[in-house]
């Protein structure tokens, strides 16, 4: 055990706690290093009897009943022979654990980059494609109805009423330059 100089260490060997103090080689009692240990009853109290806290503990029989036979309630076991026909035998192959297949070890790196690609370029096919036809046709179809819609005299009309021209005073009259 390496220990870097000045270090306290703590040590427990056989169930006694003992302490390294920085600058000695000796081991001291944890009694002398920490101070005592608090009784626990004096730090947590006495324990309660658990009859006391609880109360009794019932008896299963009276609180679920009693345990039913499984040949009662789920029926007797059947034979092998009853629940899989007379041939079961003729096929080892249900007896005997499957075949694991083998690793590939060569060229592992450019099957996985393959298969990546792949499914990068469908990624990217689908999302353009819900992003065409559920994002930019529809405002596109927007902005089209918008403006054949929109009268451009009236729009300036209002405008010019609100007072947004520098130029125009909203009884509609062009200021000159001097003005503003």
């Amino acid at each position: 055990m390496e220990w870097k100089h000045g270090e306290k260490k703590n040590l427990n060997l056989l169930g006694t706690k003992l302490a390294i103090l920085p600058g000695e080689n000796q081991l001291q009692n944890t009694h002398e290093a920490f101070g005592p240990v608090p009784d626990t009853h004096e730090a947590f109290g006495p324990v309660p009897d658990t009859h006391e806290a609880f109360g009794p503990v019932p008896d299963t029989h009276e609180a679920f009943g009693p345990v039913p036979d499984t040949h009662e309630a789920f029926g007797p076991v059947p034979d092998t022979h009853e629940a899989f026909g007379p041939d079961f035998n003729q096929f080892p192959s249900l007896h005997m654990a499957t075949r694991v297949a083998k690793p590939q070890l060569r060229g592992l790196l450019s099957s996985q980059i393959k298969r990546d690609f792949l499914q990068a370029v469908a990624f990217t096919t689908v999302t353009c494609l819900a992003w065409r036809y559920l994002v930019q046709i529809p405002r596109k179809n927007r902005v089209h109805e918008f403006q054949k819609n929109l009268d451009v005299e009236a729009d300036f009309e209002r405008k010019v009423r609100a007072g947004v021209f520098q130029c125009v005073s909203p009884d509609g009259k062009i200021k000159s330059a001097k003005n503003y």
